[in-house]
């Protein structure tokens, strides 16, 4: 696990390439607590870890039938750049975040990419995912929800403990013609980016 930072805007500000107006935006005009949140993510990070590390050992079958899997926990710095992009790009959606609530309006502290090398064998990776994680496509997060009243009446902290599927799970595809292949309610298919 990697130490400590201490937060540093101008750090943040540099290494992602953000102009001053935009973050006397975020900081002044939205009051968006950039400095507590960081220091609130610090405290929960060593959690995500070992929810990682837990998830990992479960995917052992998954391991064998794919052609890699990756998984990484957001960085500090990062969650922060995106917080500052997202106030700016739908600031709806993340008005009034603050070191209380971020982590129920940014849901990819977490992440896992799986890649596979044999068309066939999606559907099988796909089942063996939904049987990893609690989910229950009803329960699927809208992109036109209040996130923060999501999470307020799901039981999250049960949840955690065992991980839990938040939005629907997406296949990249590479081409339209795939589409239809990947066609499931339980599924978003979705362009390359």
């Amino acid at each position: 696990m990697p130490a400590k930072h201490k937060f540093n805007i101008k750090e943040i500000q540099q290494k992602y390439n953000i102009d001053e107006r935009t973050l006397n935006h975020v900081q002044y005009i939205k009051n968006i607590p950039l400095k507590e949140i960081y220091d609130e993510y610090q405290k929960i990070k060593s959690d995500l870890y070992l929810i990682q590390t837990n998830l990992l050992a479960r995917m052992n079958e998954v391991l064998k039938i794919s052609h890699s899997l990756r998984s990484r926990v957001k960085e500090e710095e990062h969650l922060i750049e995106k917080i500052i992009r997202k106030v700016v790009s739908k600031p709806d959606k993340y008005d009034g975040i603050n070191e209380d609530n971020y982590y129920k309006l940014v849901t990819d502290l977490l992440g896992f990419r799986i890649i596979i090398l044999n068309q066939n064998d999606w559907e099988q990776v796909h089942e063996m995912i939904l049987a990893i994680f609690d989910n229950n496509p009803a329960d699927y997060i809208k992109e036109h929800e209040n996130f923060a009243e999501y999470y307020d009446r799901h039981n999250v902290n049960a949840n955690l403990k065992r991980g839990f599927l938040v939005e629907q799970p997406i296949v990249y595809i590479t081409s339209e013609a795939e589409r239809a292949f990947y066609s499931r309610d339980t599924l978003r298919v979705d362009s390359s980016k």
